[in-house]
């Protein structure tokens, strides 16, 4: 971001994208915000503020309405959008009715017909998108997954303790982070639930984090899942290169497998 002349965050607080920008714009709740959405057929419904907005804030619409030199309401972009089928007029009875039974009329989309492939087209469709997965477990290779938290998300509800409270799905875990694992994997790294590990670039003793790991029954194997939380006080260093996997057993380290990753350069070290 260093090499952009400007930039500017958006977000409910502060994170490690705007410890970096040069703008930081505080973002609205959507329970504060006008909107629209669609459904999963494509019926469309006006999305209505709960409460106007507690503090100094904007919605995405907004900021994009004033990015565009248009009127910075949410409400009237929503108006604006709409105002060829719903009318321009707050008192016009199409915009009454979209609002009070929270569907516009008539926006879905047309069903499309389709057909199902041949089962022998299916199979090698299956067979070339697991080639590369049997070969990632043949060589006992890891990748290291991103996903979102179930429940502070990217971190946006960490302030929120009835979430941090609240049991993850699966494992049960509760106010802390940990790397799933299969229990294959776990089995070959000899890894049990509790166990540290650290996670960052390979001798990079600043950026690595340590994090306990879990096993998951069911977990795909050959990869251990994190839900990475972006916040300002944690910061961690990703590169998108080649990861190396290693596991130090009491006083030594061995040196366990490569692991080839999309993402980041991964260094396990097994705290025993």
């Amino acid at each position: 971001m260093s090499n952009v002349r400007f930039t500017l965050a958006h977000a409910n607080a502060a994170n490690e994208t705007s410890e970096v920008a040069h703008w930081f714009v505080p973002r609205s709740h959507f329970l504060e915000s006008w909107g629209d959405a669609r459904a999963f057929d494509g019926t469309a419904t006006i999305v209505q503020p709960l409460i106007a907005p507690l503090h100094e804030s904007l919605s995405e619409i907004e900021l994009l309405a004033i990015l565009c030199e248009d009127e910075p309401s949410g409400y009237a972009s929503v108006r604006k959008t709409w105002k060829a089928i719903l009318g321009e007029r707050d008192d016009d009875s199409r915009w009454q009715q979209a609002i009070a039974n929270g569907i516009i009329p008539n926006t879905a989309t047309p069903a499309a017909e389709v057909s199902l492939q041949p089962a022998a087209a299916i199979q090698r469709s299956v067979d070339q998108a697991t080639k590369g997965l049997k070969g990632i477990i043949a060589e006992g290779r890891i990748d290291l997954v991103f996903k979102p938290d179930p429940t502070i998300w990217d971190g946006r509800f960490i302030n929120n303790g009835w979430l941090q409270e609240l049991p993850k799905p699966l494992t049960h875990t509760v106010w802390d982070n940990a790397a799933w694992i299969a229990p294959s994997d776990a089995k070959r790294l000899q890894l049990t639930n509790g166990d540290m590990v650290s996670l960052g670039e390979k001798d990079d003793k600043v950026g690595a984090i340590e994090i306990p790991v879990w096993i998951v029954p069911g977990h795909a194997t050959g990869c251990i899942t994190y839900s990475r939380v972006m916040v300002a006080e944690l910061s961690v260093g990703l590169v998108r290169e080649r990861a190396l996997i290693s596991a130090r057993s009491s006083s030594r380290m061995r040196q366990l497998s490569e692991c080839r990753s999309p993402f980041t350069r991964l260094s396990v070290i097994i705290r025993s």
